[in-house]
């Protein structure tokens, strides 16, 4: 910040300084009550969303952890008799497991309340981005209990929550690690101490693939959530995107919701195909589950994992089985590298849109977006300094902000600092909605490449160009920049550079 000499506190961030001077002069009417709700504001929506991500991770440490000890239930026992059985750590464990579980459901049902709360908070700062920052925290006088703080303890009670985890599964170890050593005492006394390879084998590519299922369940989950994620937060079925985006004169707090569906309609058909291919992920990850679990069931007892059932005899083609689930393990490799592929095409396809639906959000909310029947009521001038303007804003130097008598058909020039490529714009406004003809773009032809000495012809309207127009301007080397393209560029905010001409 500078102070001038007429006291005026400055913002230096601005490049104009006639627009450094006007927001200088309203910062130093403002109270420090305004300045200081203002960034109480800012902490505390910054702070929810913190607080918003973390008490996602611990809920889900949470959730995993129940599925891990649902799984561990779901294993089956050695029959009773014979010098298999564990005698006495069955009831040890399953006890354990129970729990331990019945513990884990009601910290996950509390944690899910929480979280809520927490991201409902996040919701309720997000939503109060309009009303102004006095009223919002002073309330005439009155104490207003801002969202952070129910933020804040729902937040407190997940951490606690997280350290109740941990404690919860430290115990499960202590209490199964006794069960653990005499089942690994059991395995030795009857492979002369030590489990035979196939029994290794075997158990790895059980636990394999059932390791593997529970990670695309989880990314399936994680999907699912988020697909709910954007109507929750804007409070619209999806069925309105359509409509919103349709509206291209919507400006202001419309003009960003129409932004928000605009970044949600082009992640949807990405977000389907993950969803696509998670699905097919999880429908052979079941089947993998299935045939791992005959396979255990064929070949435990014969690797001593299990007892031998009414004294069932060895396999025929035991050597037959092991290549089953010796294939099966090339299997789940191959599944675990494919959903690492998805993964990682989804988000390189998912970062370019979230980047560029960051980007039209902020412009939206800057004010400067003009839908096209903001557009269409301009005056012609009033259009000149707008493409002006916008070329500005795009990084570009503009030596003739608009055009007037003797202008030889460019109204206005604009320079690249980088290349120093000359760009050269003829506007054509109209409130009639008529259409750009041959006529015009042959006078432009005549001035803009002789004359001007352009690197880059553009001819811009709020409308359309006719077809003879657009075959003119291909033989001429000219840009054609209509209605939609406009749109594009003035309402979204997106470059010069990024708009299809």
């Amino acid at each position: 910040m500078i102070i001038e000499r007429d006291a005026t506190v400055t913002p230096t961030r601005y490049a104009h300084r006639d627009l450094r001077k006007e927001l200088g002069v309203d910062i130093a009417k403002a109270s420090s009550d305004d300045l200081l709700a203002a960034w109480l504001w800012s902490t505390e929506a910054r702070y929810c969303r913190v607080m918003a991500n973390r008490a996602n991770r611990i809920r889900d440490a949470i959730d995993l952890a129940c599925g891990n000890v649902r799984l561990l239930k779901g294993n089956e026992w050695p029959e009773s008799g014979g010098d298999r059985t564990p005698v006495g750590v069955r009831g040890q464990v399953d006890a354990a497991l129970d729990h331990v579980l019945a513990q884990l459901e009601l910290l996950d049902r509390d944690a899910s309340g929480d979280y809520e709360q927490v991201l409902s908070a996040w919701r309720d700062m997000s939503r109060e981005a309009g009303v102004p920052v006095v009223e919002l925290f002073s309330g005439e006088g009155d104490r207003r209990r801002a969202p952070v703080e129910g933020a804040y303890e729902a937040y407190r009670r997940m951490a606690k929550a997280s350290e109740r985890l941990d404690a919860l599964l430290a115990e499960l170890c202590t209490e199964v690690h006794a069960a653990a050593l005499l089942e690994n005492e059991r395995h030795r006394s009857v492979q002369s101490g030590r489990l035979p390879p196939e029994a290794v084998f075997l158990r790895s590519v059980h636990q394999a693939v059932h390791r593997h299922r529970i990670r695309v369940s989880v990314e399936v989950a994680h999907m699912e959530e988020a697909a709910r994620l954007p109507r929750e937060t804007l409070e619209f079925s999806p069925y309105q995107a359509e409509s919103e985006i349709s509206r291209k004169s919507d400006t202001g707090s419309h003009g960003l919701r129409s932004s928000l569906y605009e970044a949600i309609v082009e992640w949807s058909p990405i977000r389907r195909q993950l969803a696509d291919q998670l699905e097919a992920e999880l429908n052979t990850a079941d089947q993998m589950v299935a045939r791992a679990g005959e396979l255990w069931d064929a070949l435990a007892p014969r690797c001593a994992l299990t007892p031998e059932r009414g004294g069932t005899a060895e396999p025929a083609d035991s050597a037959g089985l092991f290549g089953m689930l010796a294939q099966l393990s090339q299997e789940v490799s191959v599944s675990r590298d494919r959903l690492e592929e998805a993964l990682s095409e989804h988000r390189a396809l998912a970062w370019p849109l979230a980047m560029r639906a960051n980007r039209r959000c902020d412009w939206a909310r800057s004010g400067r977006s003009l839908g096209m029947e903001d557009i269409r009521r301009l005056h012609h001038r009033e259009f000149e300094h707008l493409v002006a303007d916008l070329l500005e804003r795009d990084g570009l130097v503009i030596e003739q902000a608009a055009g007037g008598a003797g202008d030889l058909g460019a109204d206005v020039i604009a320079r690249c600092p980088e290349t120093g490529r000359r760009i050269v714009v003829q506007c054509k406004h109209t409130r009639t909605g008529a259409k750009v003809g041959t006529p015009d773009l042959q006078r432009f032809k005549g001035t803009v490449w002789d004359i001007h000495q352009a690197d880059v012809a553009l001819l811009v309207t709020n409308a359309a160009f006719s077809r003879k127009a657009k075959e003119l301007a291909g033989q001429f080397g000219i840009q054609l920049m209509g209605g939609p393209q406009m749109d594009q560029w003035a309402r979204l905010g997106d470059p010069l550079t990024e708009v299809r001409l």
